[in-house]
């Protein structure tokens, strides 16, 4: 992996499992993350984590994930944010937990209006008589 040695991958994925467990028919972050492709993308376009995450992982090895990261939320939650926020984005990038959620993604809608979008709340002053005023400085103006 580009951004990971594979001692802090093996750290990820454990410290994944720890915070994404197997539960209610969906897929530990663990299995998803397996093969780091997910993983690398959510780096590869957040440097902020990319530069922050090596050290974090090297600090959580060889500790027993849920207890070390428990620890990192209460005495440092700036950082524990890293972990989970690498890990959470990577999940929920891949294809079958978007499934498994009835997730499509952000999608462009908008509510049928009739028209270019909002003529009708015009209708009552466009078809209403023109009224006219008095300009500072004589003439009429419509």
């Amino acid at each position: 992996m580009k951004f990971l040695s594979r001692n802090q991958f093996e750290t990820l994925l454990l410290s994944a499992n720890a915070l994404v467990p197997e539960a209610y028919g969906m897929p530990s972050a663990q299995h998803v993350l397996a093969d780091g492709r997910l993983l690398s993308r959510v780096l590869a376009m957040r440097a902020d984590l990319a530069s922050r995450l090596p050290s974090l992982l090297e600090g959580l090895a060889g500790h027993e994930p849920v207890a070390a990261l428990a620890e990192l939320e209460r005495n440092d939650p700036f950082a524990f944010d890293v972990v989970f926020q690498a890990v959470a984005s990577a999940y929920y990038l891949d294809p079958e937990v978007k499934r498994l959620l009835s997730y499509d993604g952000q999608q462009a809608q908008s509510l049928p209006r009739g028209g270019f979008g909002g003529e009708e709340f015009l209708e009552k002053m466009m078809f209403s008589p023109k009224r006219y005023r008095t300009v500072p400085g004589g003439g009429m103006t419509d």
